[in-house]
Parts: C-alpha cells; structure tokens; sequence
C-alpha cells in the first residue's frame, strides 16, 4: 500500500512540475481515494495539491465547497495547522483576487513560506517546497520545473 501511494503521488508531483495539471489532478485524485493507514503525510499533502490543481485549472467555483471539506477533513485528523491554514488563506485570497493582480499574493505567498520553511528546516512540512516553487514560478512567470529545484535557504 505505501510504495503504490508513493508512487502515485510522485507522479502527481512531476505532471505538476511538468505543467499538465489535467493528467496531475488524476494522479492525486487516485491517492486520494486510497483506502490505507500508511503514509498519511502524502494524503495529506494530496490534499492540498488538490485544491492548487484546480485553482490553476480555473475551477474556482468548485474549489470554495473543496476548501471547506479539506478544512473538515484536516481538523477531524488535527492536521490543520499554521502551515495549512495560512495556505488556505492565500488560496483564499487568490481565488478574489483578479487573475492581473494575482502576482502580488504569489510574492507575498513566495516570502511567507521561504521564511516559514528556513524556520522550520528541522521539521519538513509537508508540501511547502512544491508550495514554494508554485509560488515563486506565479510570480516570476517561469515554468514550475525552472523553479522546483531552488535551495530556498
């Protein structure tokens, strides 16, 4: 069960990297619907990849109720924590903001979270490296592959 969640996540990541969001957003959806105790951590960060997935996606009428249950599903695990819900609220914000002045939230996101995870280099928080190169990539408006591989320190 571990090894197949693994991998399924992977390939999400990469087809995230890659840029085709489509065929990403299939591969989370599978570790998702994953029935097992093992690995919590990437079902958990498939989580919230969901929900950036369909942000870039433009699915932003589905993503309000899609936040709302990742936030339930989040607390019912006690997993909702700092990392999470500034997350969600960037998420949030971006999803009001208009698309020409969406760049200013991806800095803002881009800093927060370079801060947050030199802070917090002891302790991985799950998803913040891919947050970060998401953010970044918005921002300065390279592929996410050009940015994924930044040291952040």
């Amino acid at each position: 069960d571990g090894s197949l969640l693994l991998d399924t996540y992977n390939i999400c990541l990469f087809l995230f990297i890659k840029g085709d969001f489509n065929k990403s957003l299939e591969f989370c959806q599978d570790v998702l619907n994953m029935k097992t105790e093992a690995r919590q951590n990437l079902q958990h960060a498939a989580m919230m990849m969901h929900l950036v997935l369909h942000f870039e996606l433009g699915n932003t009428v589905y993503l309000d109720s899609a936040i709302r249950n990742t936030i339930r599903s989040m607390q019912n695990r006690n997993r909702y924590n700092h990392f999470e819900k500034t997350f969600i609220a960037h998420l949030k914000k971006l999803i009001k903001t208009p698309v020409m002045e969406q760049d200013i939230i991806f800095e803002e996101m881009y800093h927060y979270y370079k801060d947050m995870f030199i802070q917090n280099n002891d302790k991985k928080l799950v998803l913040i490296e891919e947050t970060l190169a998401w953010a970044c990539s918005r921002y300065t408006r390279k592929p996410i592959a050009e940015t994924m591989f930044i040291k952040y320190k």
